[in-house]
């Protein structure tokens, strides 16, 4: 993965970490990632699953997205390794700020903070980037990779 000039060199290796804790009830390739600048010197990191469009069957064209469990305590330990853990919450839906529910993590490694947002489902204003294929069961990008 590019890196961009600024953004810290562990955050690939916590992509990873995220990653190695959710457990999609379903097919699932990827997830929408977003890396910001917080405007105090550190970072925020929004994880939520992909939309998927069905490929086939009774349900072609259909958008979709995999539920997951988040094993949130397993994530916390091992990231205790290398990060100084500040506080954690949940935050559910609200409707007056349209926010998603989610999982917060606020953390600092290397004097860098980070907050940790596990969206438990993708923005409306997303768009499908996976296709489920229902006539081989196979999950593939919606548009081609790049080579």
């Amino acid at each position: 993965m590019d890196h961009d000039l600024n953004e810290p060199t562990w955050i690939d290796d916590l992509r990873q970490t995220i990653w190695n804790h959710w457990w999609p009830h379903g097919p699932n390739r990827t997830l929408n990632w977003s890396l910001e600048p917080d405007g105090e010197g550190g970072w925020m990191l929004r994880v939520c699953p992909v939309y998927q469009e069905i490929y086939g069957g009774d349900r072609d064209g259909e958008v979709v997205w995999t539920p997951f469990i988040f094993d949130a305590g397993a994530f916390l330990q091992q990231i205790d390794e290398a990060f100084e853990i500040e506080g954690f919450s949940i935050a559910s839906y609200d409707e007056r700020l349209d926010t998603l529910p989610m999982f917060l993590v606020k953390a600092e490694r290397d004097g860098t903070s980070i907050i940790i947002a596990i969206q438990l489902e993708p923005p409306k204003e997303k768009v499908a980037v996976e296709i489920i294929d229902a006539l081989t069961g196979e999950v593939r990008p919606k548009e081609p990779e790049p080579d």
